[in-house]
């Protein structure tokens, strides 16, 4: 498994996955795909509203870079409505979505780059969102960044490395989270 992931990594696909909805510890019992060796794969375990590892989490210090909203949150449904979902299959997609947006700014070079480059640049992606998680201590001993996502912080660190500036970044939230009758 480590080795395709490291294949797709060549070309520059940069991978996210997460762990079980079970509450263990997945560096000593395992897990695939969390377990696997690949510097082009991102594990994500779920948090809740209070950014807590949710109780139907797996983690682990290695194998696990970092923890995601995945509790209650709120996404589109069929037919034509929204509403929310949880667990780890809800925290991964926010990861994939960083990467995406991460791959999508308007940074000078990081096009070409992408193209030209492509196994540095996940790995440059990958750096970005690894060392802008912000610290949180149910993450401390749980994932290998002692952190949770910040899409904020690795889009600010992306821009620091740019030739350019990807203008004013404005951050909107969802509050409360989950939401219930009213959104702001």
């Amino acid at each position: 498994w480590g080795a395709m992931y490291d294949l797709m990594g060549e070309v520059g696909i940069l991978s996210s996955a997460g762990v079980a909805n079970e509450r263990y510890d997945v560096d000593q019992s395992g897990d695939m795909p969390a377990t696997c060796t690949s510097d082009y794969l991102l594990i994500s375990c779920n948090t809740d509203e209070d950014d807590n590892l949710d109780s139907a989490s797996a983690y682990g210090e290695v194998s696990v870079d970092l923890g995601a909203p995945g509790e209650q949150t709120f996404t589109t449904r069929s037919p034509n409505t929204y509403g929310s979902f949880s667990q780890n299959s809800a925290a991964t997609p926010h990861v994939t979505g960083a990467i995406a947006l991460l791959y999508s700014a308007p940074c000078n070079g990081l096009e070409a780059d992408a193209i030209n480059q492509p196994a540095a640049t996940a790995l440059k992606i990958k750096e970005m969102i690894t060392t802008g998680v912000s610290l949180i201590p149910s993450m401390t001993n749980r994932t290998a960044t002692g952190g949770r996502l910040n899409l904020f912080k690795a889009l600010n660190k992306l821009e620091e490395s740019c030739s350019n500036s990807l203008g004013d970044l404005q951050l909107s939230n969802i509050y409360p989270n989950p939401s219930q009758d009213k959104m702001t």
